[in-house]
């Protein structure tokens, strides 16, 4: 027997019933993750950067884009 013949909108349709990653635990939704720089000055005057893969989900979207 031959293999059947799918088309690329019945993959999609069947691809797409199920998002994998990690979920926020208050709302439930998928966390998008973020690369946040943040400026900061240090002790003795000069600027450094403070990195941080942040995620974002509707609970907390506005804290951080704020």
């Amino acid at each position: 027997m031959g293999k059947k013949d799918r088309t690329f909108a019945a993959k999609m349709a069947q691809g797409g019933q199920e998002k994998v990653g990690k979920h926020c635990p208050e709302c439930g939704e998928l966390l998008n993750f973020i690369h946040l720089v943040d400026a900061v000055k240090s002790g003795s005057g000069n600027w450094k950067f403070k990195e941080n893969m942040v995620g974002i989900c509707k609970c907390n979207e506005k804290e951080i884009y704020a």
